[in-house]
């Protein structure tokens, strides 16, 4: 993650070697789709989820943004039967879920320009592969691709733990990745 001291001249700031990308709603266009199945599920309990818990939920592990659901709305279920909830509706259209507009092209110039890019994602393997599974080409583009379920990853954003383990991977120093995320808790 880079953080350039906008005070410093421009020949003092680090310069950008490696781009890392955040996948949901910034690579690919899942936040509708989640906002839409959670608010389903909401309504099932006779409740609904307000523009402020949708901003905290961006961005976060399912497991976390499930807890959250969980307990802010005080639903009678547990996390994991929330989930499996969530996974009946959400993995038939997660298939169908469409590039952002300009991330594709902006990937593939970075890539001829040989600028190496990588996924940063909380999502899991199993979530991750239907969502990408038709963009295949697309993202054999990126040099590494770290997801929320990830080994090393013991915990999930806000903390910076998947953008440093994404630079490692790249073999970049952290302070000369510049990181696209769009949601709060990956900021």
């Amino acid at each position: 993650h880079s953080t350039i001291n906008s005070k410093l001249p421009m020949s003092v700031a680090p310069k950008i070697t490696h781009v890392i990308y955040d996948l949901d709603g910034l690579l690919l266009d899942t936040e509708p789709l989640h906002a839409k199945v959670n608010q389903a599920i909401a309504n099932r309990y006779g409740k609904t989820i307000d523009h402020q818990l949708q901003y905290q939920l961006c961005g976060r592990k399912s497991t976390d943004s499930a807890a959250l659901i969980v307990e802010t709305l005080q639903l009678p279920v547990t996390v994991e039967a929330y989930l499996q909830e969530k996974d009946a509706i959400i993995y038939q259209y997660y298939p169908h879920v469409p590039p952002l507009p300009g991330t594709v092209r902006l990937t593939r110039h970075l890539a001829a320009h040989n600028v190496p890019q990588a996924v940063a994602t909380s999502s899991a393997s199993r979530p991750f592969s239907a969502k990408t599974e038709p963009h295949q080409a697309w993202f054999s583009l990126f040099q590494c691709i770290v997801r929320g379920d990830d080994p090393e990853l013991t915990r999930g954003k806000p903390a910076p733990d998947i953008f440093l383990i994404t630079a490692q991977r790249l073999d970049a120093e952290p302070e000369r990745c510049l990181v696209f995320e769009d949601s709060l808790a990956g900021v």
